[in-house]
């Protein structure tokens, strides 16, 4: 046996504090990443979110911020005097945008000009064009005609009516039986008087009958009169006009029409007047104006003049009454929600077990709340009325909303109930805390056993324990308390320790196969690393480096190998003989 220095014990000695060095440093990484904000919500809904948006341009928030679509002046075509103002109203598209704000221009303002609070002036005769555009949305805009009917009334005696606003146009105090016309009334000069500012009573409304304040129409033969009084200076005229027979006219006396149904929030127009039917003498022209209408419920629509639009559902009832009869025909409308020409699902389409999730539905325009929900495949899955689902196990499911005005009409969603929420997360999560804390247990593992002195038989014991220690660590790390958009998981620890487990079991099947293999190579190589490992400690590992020697028994040459035992034996004789001679000697 001979005594042999062990220098490598500075060299295992190096990889001990290495391993030690890059744990720590997995560590501080992993705390770190806990706590960083996490995201409000996942990608792949974020996206699907974004392009139902795109497509359906007025869809709320879930602030209930809704985005204006369209806007329609209230006054449009309003004909007013010179000098006299105008304060424009608008009706809005969804009536619930949150932002309202205008900006307005006008065609000719020589004519009329209009101010920033939509007040508009009328400076002189003519016509001109508003423009109403959105501050939010520029590119939704309206533009509507208003009229400017000439200079304000002051003596009306001299004053004459026509049955048109152009210039120089004739006094007409005859008109044919079933005229409708925009009467107006002129002065000696030829300049138009605001019919604003006088007020026109006829006392012959079965002869002739004012269907506004502005339009005239002729129902019989006849001669009536009319009296026009200038609402400033109460000055009055009489003026009779003469209604003549017409061989193609018929006033109706009767009305006939059906059941008619309307959707809500269409943007189509409704004139009642457009579905009226009459039965008529042969040859004569049904003239749908000479009637009058009353709706018995105007709080579901929207009215501009004799144009209705559905804003609620309900039902109401339009009264009709001839003007050459006494007989009242009543019209119904049911107003309905519309059937829808196609659903879309909007929500997650990857979700974790046994947490709630809210899905959504629109037809195409809006938030659709006629829907009833289903589960076409999937186990363990629960969708309420309200369209809040949850799963309880993994794998697949299809969830189906079907319109319940229309059972042929449907749209199915297909959900991925997984461990994480979207795959981004999936391969963050396997790829990333699997891997991460499978390179933590090895580094716990190398760290115990060159560090750990005799007790390094346990190290893969207690590197398992310290990497599940660090797993709860930083899911503590993910509270509210110490950052944003994250909380713990139990599932994280378990997946994160099952990392590490796989991480030391690497560690311990490495190092076992290289001391077999050196050991196997050379048995005096394997001596000298055990005995320098078994030097190292947590203790030791700072401390200078000490002259180590070693009792390791070389191994017999070559040509000592292929000799016989005798001969040995003989030579082992032969040196020891000179040595006895030399003490008999003695």
């Amino acid at each position: 046996m001979k005594k042999r220095l062990v220098r490598e014990f500075n060299f295992w000695r190096f990889l001990g504090i290495l391993a030690l060095i890059c744990t720590m440093f997995m560590v501080w990484l992993l705390c770190y990443e806990a706590l960083k904000p996490g995201e409000d919500s996942s990608e792949t809904s974020g996206k699907v979110e974004e392009d139902i948006k795109d497509i359906i341009p007025d869809i709320p928030d879930n602030d209930q911020n809704f985005e204006l679509v369209s806007i329609r002046c209230k006054q449009a075509n309003a004909s007013r005097a010179i000098g006299t103002k105008l304060t424009l109203t608008f009706a809005y598209t969804p009536s619930q945008a949150t932002d309202k704000a205008l900006t307005f221009s006008s065609s000719n303002p020589a004519i009329a000009s209009v101010d920033e609070k939509g007040v508009v002036t009328f400076n002189s005769y003519g016509e001109c064009k508003i423009t109403a555009t959105s501050v939010a949305k520029p590119n939704i805009k309206t533009t509507f005609k208003v009229i400017c009917s000439g200079v304000a009334a002051g003596d009306i005696s001299n004053i004459y009516p026509t049955f048109s606003d152009e210039p120089n146009a004739p006094a007409k105090y005859e008109v044919p039986e079933g005229t409708y016309s925009y009467i107006c009334f002129r002065d000696s000069q030829g300049q138009v008087v605001s019919v604003d500012t006088l007020k026109i009573v006829c006392h012959d409304s079965t002869i002739l009958r004012m269907s506004d304040t502005k339009h005239f129409v002729a129902i019989k033969p006849g001669t009536a009169k009319i009296t026009v009084t200038n609402k400033s200076t109460k000055q009055t005229k009489d003026i009779n006009i003469t209604v003549t027979e017409s061989d193609t006219f018929a006033a109706p006396e009767f009305f006939e029409f059906e059941e008619h149904v309307l959707y809500v929030n269409t943007n189509t127009s409704f004139n009642p007047r457009d579905n009226i039917s009459s039965i008529l003498p042969e040859g004569a022209t049904l003239d749908k104006r000479f009637c009058t209408i009353t709706c018995t419920n105007k709080s579901l629509f929207e009215i501009a003049g004799e144009t209705y639009t559905a804003v609620s559902v309900g039902e109401a009832c339009f009264v009709f009454t001839p003007y050459a009869s006494v007989e009242t025909s009543f019209y119904r409308v049911v107003v309905v929600e519309p059937l829808p020409e196609q659903l879309t699902i909007m929500g997650r389409d990857r979700i974790i077990c046994d947490k709630e999730y809210q899905y959504t539905v629109f037809d195409g325009e809006r938030d659709c709340d006629k829907i009833s929900w289903s589960v076409v495949k999937g186990k363990g899955v629960t969708i309420t009325e309200e369209g809040k689902l949850i799963a309880t196990e993994l794998g697949d499911v299809i969830i189906r909303a079907t319109s319940t005005q229309d059972e042929s009409i449907y749209a199915d969603f297909r959900v991925r109930v997984s461990p994480y929420e979207n795959f981004h997360t999936y391969v963050r999560k396997i790829f990333g805390h699997f891997t991460a804390f499978a390179i933590l247990g090895v580094g716990f593992a190398a760290t115990y056993f060159f560090l750990l002195g005799r007790a390094r038989k346990i190290s893969p014991i207690l590197a398992l324990i310290s990497s599940a220690v660090v797993a709860a660590i930083t899911e503590i790390l993910q509270m509210p308390i110490f950052t944003q958009n994250r909380g713990p998981s139990v599932k994280d620890v378990v997946l994160d320790t099952e990392g590490s487990a796989w991480g030391v079991l690497g560690a311990v099947v490495f190092i076992l196969l290289f001391l077999l293999v050196v050991r196997l190579i050379s048995k005096r190589k394997y001596e000298q690393i055990k005995l320098a490992i078994s030097r190292l400690s947590f203790g030791t590992m700072l401390k200078p480096a000490k002259k180590v020697f070693a009792d390791i028994q070389e191994e017999p040459k070559a040509d000592q190998r292929n000799q016989p035992q005798g001969k040995k034996q003989s030579k082992q004789q032969q040196n020891k003989q000179p040595q006895n001679k030399g003490k008999n000697k003695r």
